[in-house]
């Protein structure tokens, strides 16, 4: 029988959504699916994606995409962290544990620019903001 506390993986589908009422339980669980892993995959949602008049292109070099990504991701707030760890199972599987983390920001006097097709995009794709 499968713990139901787990998260998402191969077998189930179901992944855990961190919002602050469950954030203790939530990093206690993924530490303890960290020992071991294989690999952990990140990803990242902010309140923007582009700079103006300097779009990011997947045909930058390195050394020009870079400094434009560190920049988007200082002057837009990051709204939502997904992780993915990737673990062996007892059967010789892999497992994969998702978890999504919604962001609360911890200064209420913090400010950062949001555009709103960005917004749109997140909120399509599931990003409940009222929670």
């Amino acid at each position: 029988d499968r713990d139901p506390f787990l998260f998402f993986s191969s077998r189930d589908g179901r992944r855990m959504q961190g919002v602050q009422s469950n954030f203790e339980a939530l990093l206690a669980d993924l530490k303890a699916k960290t020992q071991g892993a294989k690999f952990i995959a990140i990803d990242a949602e902010f309140t923007g994606t582009s700079l103006d008049g300097r779009p990011d292109r997947y045909e930058d070099d390195l050394s020009e995409r870079l400094p434009k990504l560190l920049e988007i991701a200082e002057r837009h707030a990051l709204t939502q962290i997904g992780l993915t760890v990737a673990r062996d199972d007892d059967a010789g599987c892999i497992e994969l544990s998702t978890y999504c983390i919604l962001a609360f920001p911890g200064d209420d006097r913090a400010s950062f620019l949001c555009q709103a097709k960005s917004l749109e995009f997140l909120r399509l794709h599931g990003l409940d903001f009222n929670r």
